[in-house]
């Protein structure tokens, strides 16, 4: 999924490598119809992997978690991350 969002944003760029409302507009409908369709695949797969006497409470964390899987890629493509040495220094951890 993150190489194929890297993707989508470079063919969103217009000319001279900027976007124009009209592509980000057009690549972002394209996106969210392929996250429609992975979503209900990922949430089928997650579904049959569960053992027979699962609860709802078993898909919901599954879905949580794989959405909150997604998040975290996303924002390290975005480069949103925290360097582990400022966590261990911020909750006082050794290395």
């Amino acid at each position: 999924m993150r190489g194929t969002l890297r993707n989508i944003k470079r063919e969103a760029r217009g000319v001279e490598g900027r976007y124009t409302l009209k592509s980000v507009q057009s690549r972002k409908q394209q996106v969210e119809s392929m996250q429609v369709d992975k979503i209900k695949e990922a949430a089928h797969q997650l579904i049959d992997q569960l053992p027979d006497n699962s609860t709802w409470d078993d898909v919901i964390y599954g879905i949580e978690l794989r959405r909150e899987i997604e998040e975290g890629f996303a924002d390290s493509d975005a480069g949103r991350t925290t360097p582990a040495d400022e966590v261990r220094k911020e909750f006082g951890l050794k290395k």
